[in-house]
């Protein structure tokens, strides 16, 4: 039970992600035909666009932010005068999740 929980927490966001961003392109091409454009090849590249600005957005930006903040919150709440400090500095603290995720791709 132990093992299967070690495995959940360092693997289960990972493959969520990796899931949902195969996903996603199909999700977003629908929802640009149903925008009403023209074509298909101007919905593929609508859908592609968006899907490139969530990925860099989301991914990248949001699980790295996202992380660093849940990680130093309560240094944070202790001195909010220096968040970009703390940020800057913990932000290279936190490649455990990209490594996995970039070992799953």
């Amino acid at each position: 039970m132990r093992i299967l929980r070690i495995v959940l927490e360092a693997y289960l966001a990972q493959l969520v992600l990796i899931v949902f961003m195969y996903v996603l392109p199909m999700l977003l091409l629908f929802l640009s035909k149903a925008e009403g454009v023209a074509s298909v090849s101007h919905a593929e590249r609508g859908a592609a666009g968006k899907s490139f600005y969530f990925t860099v957005l989301n991914v990248f930006i949001g699980v790295t932010i996202g992380g660093t903040l849940f990680n130093t919150f309560k240094e944070i709440q202790q001195e909010p005068n220096s968040i970009v400090e703390i940020l800057a500095s913990s932000i290279p603290q936190n490649p455990a999740f990209f490594i996995s995720y970039v070992a799953l791709k």
